[in-house]
């Protein structure tokens, strides 16, 4: 522990082991805002969200650890190879999109918290594979304690992290996801760093492919945050688009089932693809499975009963092919002993939507009316 304060102290720039954290804090925000945006969507959506968080998280961690090592005096001669440079991006990258899709796809918290432990785990995979891409005229050694110390703290911080990300969907819940996730980075960086036992070797010279420390470190900076903040703006874009639909969507539903008259809404093909409580009350279908089957099915259900009289695959013919020729069609039908007018109109593009209205008192008033005039 005293080794790890030490290097900390006296080895590193604190002004540039401030900006590795603010890096790294940024970073974590995205990646917890667009972990939340990937456990919100499904299929091929999902993929692209995780994908982005993977590359946005790896891209931080990496970022966080050249600045760091920026700020580390002895690394500051020295330079890095490039192939294992690129390859320590390509193990956070997939290791946290491995972490990350373990977590989104699951509602059980201690997968979840597995999948986090998996994330820090990547960042264990790559600083020690950017560390290895650390070119100096010295030899390294490590101290296997502190380097086991720190890959914990990395898995325990990184399971806590995406443990409050699922439990907590708030902004409060956000944030301290992500700050949990900025020390899973930060503890196993520089725990690691305090697990360097370097042996100065005029011998060792720099290999070909090679970058100085400075320039690798500022290049993968700027580039880092550029991918962080434009994913952090597009979900925070896709969040307040999401709200928006889910305030409409609240709306939609409050019109639907306030309406006096039952609503149901069919595709092309006559497939239930929206109704009202309404409509379901006044057929009768309230115990019956109706979203995404066929009308006709449910028709051929009611008919096997006796609750369906006459041919209901004729009846289902017939609306298909009004709709698809664009007719208007009003009917009365009998259910139940009440009279229900039924208004099917076209959509454009295929389907209809058929409205329903109990009109049995007004044919009682009506009939009332023409027989007190006769």
């Amino acid at each position: 522990m005293y080794q790890v304060l030490y290097c900390l102290t006296d080895e590193h720039d604190w002004r540039l082991v401030v900006l590795g954290g603010a890096v790294c804090l940024l970073a974590s925000t995205a990646a917890i805002s667009l972990f939340h945006r990937a456990r919100a969507t499904l299929g091929s959506a999902r993929l692209v969200w995780l994908a982005l968080d993977a590359v946005v998280a790896g891209c931080g961690i990496w970022a966080t650890h050249f600045i760091a090592m920026l700020a580390y005096g002895p690394g500051a001669s020295g330079a890095y190879n490039v192939p294992v440079t690129l390859l320590s991006l390509i193990f956070a990258i997939a290791v946290t999109f491995v972490g990350l899709s373990v977590a989104v796809s699951t509602m059980r918290s201690g997968l979840v918290a597995l999948g986090g432990a998996v994330v820090g785990g990547g960042v264990a995979a790559m600083h020690y594979t950017g560390m290895m891409a650390l070119e100096i005229p010295a030899r390294v050694s490590w101290a296997p304690g502190t380097v086991a110390t720190s890959i914990l703290l990395g898995v325990v911080f990184g399971a806590l992290a995406l443990h409050v990300a699922e439990r907590r969907g708030n902004l409060s819940g956000a944030l301290g996801a992500a700050v949990l996730l900025t020390v899973a980075i930060v503890s196993h960086h520089f725990t690691a760093m305090g697990a360097v036992q370097l042996t100065p070797d005029p011998t060792l010279a720099v290999s070909g492919l090679s970058i100085p420390t400075t320039t690798l470190s500022v290049l993968t900076a700027s580039a880092a945050a550029a991918i962080i903040v434009i994913a952090l703006v597009a979900a925070l874009l896709d969040r307040r688009a999401k709200g928006e639909l889910g305030r409409q969507q609240i709306v939609l539903d409050s019109a639907l089932e306030n309406m006096s008259q039952g609503l149901c809404m069919f595709d092309a093909d006559g497939k239930i693809i929206l109704f009202n409580e309404r409509y379901a009350a006044m057929l009768r279908r309230t115990d019956v499975p109706l979203t995404g089957r066929l009308l006709v099915d449910v028709l051929r259900e009611e008919q096997a009963k006796g609750l369906w009289q006459g041919d209901a695959d004729e009846f289902f013919a017939r609306l298909v092919a009004d709709a698809r020729e664009g007719r208007t069609t009003t009917d009365v039908v009998n259910r139940f002993g009440r009279s229900i007018r039924v208004v099917n109109q076209p959509m454009q593009g295929g389907g209809w939507v058929a409205t329903f209205e109990d009109i049995t008192e007004w044919l009682e008033a009506q009939a009332k009316i023409s027989h007190m005039a006769r």
